[in-house]
């Protein structure tokens, strides 16, 4: 999935795949990262500036970047109707329609934004505006070409200026690089309106963390299927508060930015980027439905730079139906020592071999 500039639309998930393994094949963890650059209701990230500086964060963190152009039906960006002239503008462009790139630098220096892009198949089809390789730009200034190491080659990678980029890219993807890092994943169901389990955590010492709910993906589904349609969830996470649990953040389109207020969000995932500590022990990460009348399924995952059993340990429970964070109160009475427990399929991902598939009351060590 992509955030586009103007709107929210799908993107191949094995193009953002092809890149992960492509450039990075040990990879411990997979995340789409989503981010608004133009329309705000869904993301903070409300201007191509702050975009832009969440993609040079990025970079800086060594993520693994992706952008997409419009499909050739691109009635959306055409006023409802497809623009026969877009695929002629395109071409003139350099760029391939339908199409996703990899970044691979993202830099700024003496006043430009520049992004180096480069086309996976790899051909000699690059981008043949501003900072293209037959540029001018490359000789007079001088001070961006020593900064972007500007050698001229026709092997599909260019540099784009960003002010080119959000007009010519509709959307964008990030998969965060963890190495090292462990990955499990939870099973889940929520029946009436109720969530069948929530993860009871517990720190010894500081963890850096991803909290994430996925649903099944509706493409492909059948007429009837109830996972044609994506349920609206909120992913949140309570901490010890004296002797009573009180809800902390809520997962967002954004990983990287969880919010403080609650937020029912209609898409395949939602998803946190969240620090454990010891003094708020134990968490609890509990998932909420907004529809009452369907049937879901669903997988938690949770993606630690701790092993369980090295200073981190999951406990999977149940809230009850009557549990006040159903009805968006903060605060809720919670011992450890009498929480409901239930058994629950969970896969620990190694970064090497086959997922394990297990099956407990706990996430074993």
């Amino acid at each position: 999935y992509i955030i586009p500039l103007s709107c929210i639309i799908p993107i191949s998930l094995f193009s953002l795949i092809f890149f992960c393994l492509l450039f990075s094949p040990t990879l411990c963890y997979l995340f789409f990262f989503f981010l608004m650059i133009r329309r705000p209701p869904r993301s903070t990230l409300s201007s191509s500036s702050a975009a832009s500086d969440v993609y040079k964060r990025q970079d800086e963190e060594k993520a693994l970047i992706t952008m997409s152009t419009p499909g050739h039906d691109n009635a959306a960006y055409a006023g409802g109707q497809n623009d026969a002239n877009m695929q002629a503008r395109y071409d003139k462009a350099g760029l391939a329609l339908g199409h996703a790139y990899s970044v691979l630098r993202v830099i700024e220096t003496d006043g430009h934004r520049m992004v180096q892009i480069r086309n996976p198949w790899g051909n000699g089809v690059e981008w043949t505006g501003a900072w293209g390789d037959d540029d001018p730009r490359w000789k007079s200034e001088g001070t961006v070409a020593k900064a972007c190491n500007y050698e001229k080659a026709d092997d599909g990678t260019f540099w784009m200026e960003w002010a080119d980029v959000i007009k010519y890219f509709t959307g964008g993807g990030t998969c965060f690089t963890k190495f090292n890092w462990f990955d499990y994943r939870i099973q889940g169901h929520a029946s009436n309106g109720h969530p069948n389990i929530a993860l009871e955590i517990t720190v010894t010492k500081k963890t850096e963390c991803f909290l994430s709910l996925h649903q099944h993906d509706k493409r492909g589904k059948k007429e009837g299927d109830p996972d044609r349609k994506y349920a609206s969830f909120i992913l949140a996470i309570s901490r010890k508060d004296g002797d009573k649990q009180k809800v902390h953040m809520h997962g967002t389109m954004n990983a990287e930015e969880p919010s403080a207020d609650p937020s029912f969000i209609t898409g395949r995932d939602v998803a946190m980027r969240y620090t454990l500590e010891p003094e708020h022990s134990p968490y609890v990460v509990f998932p909420r439905i907004y529809e009452k009348d369907t049937e879901k399924d669903f997988v938690m995952a949770l993606i630690a730079e701790n092993k369980v059993g090295n200073g981190l340990s999951v406990k999977f429970r149940t809230l009850d139906k009557a549990c006040p964070v159903f009805e968006n109160y903060l605060s809720f009475d919670y011992d450890p020592a009498t929480a409901a427990s239930v058994e629950a399929d969970y896969q620990f991902n190694p970064e090497v071999g086959a997922p394990q598939t297990r099956k407990g009351s706990s996430i074993a060590a």
